[in-house]
């Protein structure tokens, strides 16, 4: 709470204490960090939530990655969520589709070969 509540201020200064909490050795430190981006809403913040989506492999920081990626509207997280599709753990499979499905408008559940046609077929466009 302590990382989250300052977001909802909307202080887009508060993006920085975030993502730099972003680095933390905690887990949960992390999750909370990318819960509050996701609740600050700030789009400078989605490379930062990119680049951490991408290197990320505890639990509760991908699902509140997923989150921020999906509030953020990362566009560029789109392949690295459908390779989470593949994770053995549901939870992380349906943080991913959700994620997908705001990002893109398309609801395609948690099927990586549909996903997988689908974002190859639309960067040809």
């Amino acid at each position: 709470e302590i990382l989250t509540e300052p977001a909802k201020t909307e202080e887009p200064a508060v993006a920085r204490t975030l993502e730099a909490a972003l680095g933390d050795d905690v887990p949960m430190g992390r999750a909370f960090a990318a819960k509050g981006l996701a609740v600050l809403g700030n789009r400078e913040s989605a490379d930062v939530v990119l680049s951490r989506l991408s290197s990320e492999s505890e639990y509760w920081p991908r699902v509140q990655l997923a989150y921020a990626a999906q509030k953020l509207k990362v566009v560029k997280s789109v392949p690295v969520l459908i390779d989470w599709l593949l994770d053995r753990d549901e939870n992380i499979q349906m943080a991913a589709s959700r994620a997908l499905r705001e990002i893109t408008g398309q609801n395609l559940g948690v099927n990586y070969d549909r996903w997988t046609v689908w974002w190859s077929q639309s960067r040809g466009r």
